[in-house]
């Protein structure tokens, strides 16, 4: 019987999701990608099943999860046109891990994020109002609020083990690895690697203290 460990992967085409796709195959696990546009994805591997369909689609949705060790959700939902796309996206997704007793979900969310009982600083919520606006991504970080309010409560009471990465306080940037990533209380004004994102989340998808947390890292 083989012992190799099975990823489930939303968001396999974006900048962090394609690292850690390629870092999850170096280590030899096992990923299934769930991917709209599976022609975008350039990787091929003996170890990797990819598997079309949206976040809207539940039958897929459940496909991609089935057997699955971890559920890890890179997805970049700046461009979408579609309003709480990520909130949808996880009130689908909890009732399909209960039925498969899957517990273990890694959620990638913004620096710019209000995570639930933190403090909300005023120094990011000007963030939030201005760079925001100009950069229209104001949508999609108030979406990612609607995703951490509904882990909080109502995923963490069904003993899921979910937590959620803040990365970016300053943004995302391609390169090679830049430094090993550290939790921080509150959002940091800097910069970190995609690639750098990818390796944390996945040395720590199975680390029992970052459960039930949401954690800023630069």
């Amino acid at each position: 019987m083989s012992n190799q460990r099975t990823i489930a992967l939303f968001g396999a085409t974006g900048s962090t999701g394609n690292e850690f796709l390629k870092l999850a195959l170096k280590e030899n696990y096992i990923v299934k990608a769930l991917v709209r546009t599976p022609e975008k994805l350039k990787i091929t591997d003996s170890n990797l099943t990819v598997i079309k369909g949206d976040l809207s689609n539940e039958k897929a949705i459940s496909k991609v999860v089935e057997n699955a060790d971890n559920i890890i959700c890179m997805v970049s939902s700046l461009k979408s046109p579609q309003k709480d796309l990520m909130h949808n996206f996880i009130k689908l997704l909890h009732p399909i891990m209960l039925k498969n007793k899957l517990a273990t979900l890694t959620y990638m969310a913004g620096a710019l994020c209000y995570a639930p009982n933190k403090k909300k600083s005023k120094r990011v919520a000007f963030m939030r109002n201005t760079l925001g606006k100009i950069t229209r991504v104001e949508t999609s970080i108030a979406d990612h609020d609607k995703v951490m309010q509904y882990v909080h409560q109502r995923m963490l009471p069904d003993n899921l083990k979910v937590f959620v990465t803040l990365p970016g306080g300053l943004g995302l940037t391609a390169g090679p690895s830049k430094k090993e990533l550290k939790v921080y209380e509150k959002t940091v004004l800097k910069s970190s690697k995609f690639i750098d994102v990818a390796e944390f989340t996945l040395k720590n998808m199975d680390n029992p203290d970052c459960f039930g947390r949401y954690l800023y890292v630069a």
